[in-house]
C-alpha cells in the first residue's frame, strides 16, 4: 500500500520523506552493513551492445514494422506477429523500438494515404518509440527555420518535443545548425557536404563505444549510419557485414559496448518479409536477444545526458543505501531521465524510492533500473529564437543584410574558410553594426544572387549570446 501526504510517502509501512521537485530518493535494503559502490551502468539495463533502427519520411509501412517488433497486432497482410523483446535486466519484459524520422511539409502524414497517420504514430510513441526532426521540407537555405518549424509542427500534432535530428538527403547546414540550437544527436550519412567543417567529429562507421560518450562528444553528437537502401540481399548483407556484425562481436559484458544506427524508408510489401529476417538474424545473433538495446535514438542519447548531468549523492543508514539523485540541471526540454545503476559491495534485500515512476532491480546482478519521464516538457514555442536574417538586397558591389535585431561579429573566416559566400562574386569584407550589415564583394552583385553563412566559420551573435545560425542560399533581393 502507498500513502502520499504532503512532506511524506508511506509505502509498506515505511516512510520515505518527499523529495523536492526534479528529486529522486531510493533507500536501498542490504544484506549487510557494508560501503557498497554505486554507479551508472555503461549501457541502459546493463546491455552489452545496441542498434538503433530509423525510418525516415513516415511511409505507411511504420505502423506494420511497429506492429511485427511490437507484437500480438494484425498488419495489412493479414500476419498477427509474435514481438520481438528482451528484458529489463530485472525480469520484466523490454520491447524493441524505433525512431521515425519526419517531416512536415509536404509530407502531412494524417493526409497522404501513402503515409502513417498520427493516431497510429501515438501508438507507438506510448510504446516507447520516438520521433526524430527530419527537417521542415527536405530544403531550404534557412537551417534554423527548418528545424524549428518542423520541431513545432511535431509538438504540436503530439505533444513530443524532438531533440535529434536526421539530416535530409545529405544537405549541408545541420551539422553546424542542429547542435547549437539543442539537439543532442544528428544522424545521416554523411555525404560530401553534411558534415559541414566537423568531419574529424563524425562516427563515420556508424557504431561507437559507448564508454566513449562524454560532454564533449554530446556537445556535437554527429552518428553515422547505414542504410538499406534496398532490402536486395547484396543490400542487407552488406549492413550485416559492416555494421551488425561489428556492433554485437566487438561487444562484450567487459569489453567494449557499441552503439549501431541504421536507417531505412520503410519496408513496404516485399521489402517487409525481408526486414522480418533481418530482425530475426539481430534476435537470434549469439550477442543479440537480451544482450541488446533497441532504443530510438532521443532515448538513447538522453541516457547519456542524464548520466552527465544528474547528481548523485549518497549516504549509509544502517543496513539502507540512502541515494539521492538531483535532476534539476538538466535540460527541461528533455523527455527521458531513466538511469540505469549497478551496485557493488552488497546484495539488495529491497528497495523503496519516492520521486521515480517505478524502479527495478536484479537482487543477483546488483542491477537497479530507475524510470522517470519529464511531465513538463518545455514547449518549442517557447523558445527564444537566435538573431534571424529578414532582409538581403543587394545594391551595387554590395549585399545588404537587415536583421530582426542587432548582432555583433568580429571574425569572418577561420582555417575552414570564409563565414560568408556570394555566388559568382567574391567578398572582400562584411562591414556594419545593429541590425544594419553588408556583404562588400568584387564585382556588382548579380540579380538572382545568393549568399550564404557558415555559423561555424563566424561569430555573429545578438546581445544575449545567441549565435547566428547557418544559411545556404540565401536569395538576393
Amino acid at each position: 500500500m502507498i500513502i502520499k501526504g504532503r512532506r511524506f510517502i508511506l509505502k509498506d509501512s515505511v516512510i520515505i520523506p518527499e523529495p523536492e521537485e526534479n528529486k529522486i530518493v531510493l533507500r536501498i535494503g542490504l544484506n549487510a552493513t557494508t560501503t557498497p559502490s554505486l554507479a551508472f551502468a555503461d549501457m541502459k539495463y546493463n546491455k552489452q551492445a545496441g542498434i538503433m533502427l530509423v525510418s525516415d519520411d513516415g511511409y505507411a509501412s511504420d505502423f506494420d514494422i511497429y506492429k511485427f517488433l511490437e507484437g500480438g497486432l494484425v498488419d495489412k497482410y493479414g500476419n498477427t506477429h509474435t514481438g520481438i523483446r528482451g528484458t529489463d535486466g530485472c525480469g520484466n519484459p523490454l520491447n524493441w523500438r524505433m525512431t521515425w524520422a519526419l517531416t512536415s511539409a509536404p509530407r502531412d502524414v494524417e493526409k497522404a494515404s501513402d503515409r502513417t497517420l498520427w493516431s497510429e504514430y501515438a501508438d507507438t510513441i506510448a510504446a516507447g518509440y520516438g520521433y526524430s526532426n527530419h527537417t521542415h521540407d527536405h530544403t531550404g537555405y534557412d537551417k534554423y527555420y527548418q528545424l524549428k518549424q518542423n520541431e513545432k509542427y511535431i509538438f504540436e500534432k503530439t505533444g513530443y518535443r524532438t531533440r535529434t535530428m536526421v539530416i535530409p538527403t545529405a544537405d549541408a547546414g545541420y551539422s553546424d545548425t542542429a547542435p547549437n540550437v539543442g539537439y543532442l544527436m544528428v544522424g545521416s550519412q554523411f555525404g560530401l557536404d553534411s558534415p559541414d567543417d566537423y568531419a574529424d567529429l563524425v562516427i563515420f562507421n556508424g557504431r561507437i563505444d559507448v564508454k566513449t560518450i562524454n560532454q564533449t562528444r554530446l556537445d556535437r553528437f554527429l552518428m553515422g549510419r547505414n542504410f538499406y537502401v534496398t532490402f536486395n540481399n547484396d543490400d542487407t548483407m552488406g549492413i550485416r557485414n559492416a555494421l551488425i556484425n561489428p556492433t554485437l562481436d566487438g561487444s562484450s559484458s567487459s569489453g567494449s559496448k557499441f552503439m549501431g544506427m541504421i536507417g531505412m524508408h520503410g519496408a513496404a510489401d516485399g521489402d517487409f518479409t525481408i526486414f522480418q529476417r533481418e530482425m530475426n538474424y539481430i534476435k537470434n545473433h549469439p550477442n543479440g536477444g537480451d544482450k541488446l538495446w533497441m532504443p530510438s535514438m532521443q532515448e538513447f542519447v538522453e541516457y547519456y545526458e542524464t548520466k552527465l548531468d544528474v547528481v548523485k549523492t549518497e549516504k549509509i543508514e544502517g543496513n539502507t543505501l540512502v541515494v539521492e539523485l538531483d535532476l534539476s540541471t538538466l535540460d527541461t526540454a528533455g523527455l527521458n531521465r531513466d538511469m540505469s545503476f549497478l551496485l557493488n559491495g552488497a546484495t539488495i534485500t529491497g528497495i523503496e524510492y519516492a520521486g521515480a515512476d517505478n524502479v527495478t532491480y536484479n537482487s543477483t546482478t546488483g542491477l537497479i533500473n530507475v524510470f522517470k519521464k519529464n511531465q513538463s516538457v518545455r514547449n518549442p514555442y517557447l523558445d527564444t529564437p537566435p538573431p534571424q536574417i529578414i532582409e538581403a538586397t543587394r545594391n551595387g558591389n554590395k549585399v545588404n543584410l537587415l536583421y530582426d535585431r542587432p548582432i555583433t561579429q568580429s571574425q569572418f573566416s577561420n582555417a575552414k574558410g570564409a563565414a560568408y559566400s556570394v555566388s559568382g562574386n567574391t567578398v572582400l569584407s562584411v562591414t556594419g553594426s545593429g541590425i544594419d550589415w553588408t556583404i562588400n564583394c568584387s564585382i556588382p552583385v548579380a540579380v538572382g544572387s545568393e549568399f550564404s553563412y557558415k555559423m561555424g566559420r563566424g561569430n555573429a551573435k545578438g546581445v544575449d549570446g545567441m549565435l547566428v545560425c547557418s544559411y545556404l542560399g540565401f536569395p538576393v533581393g
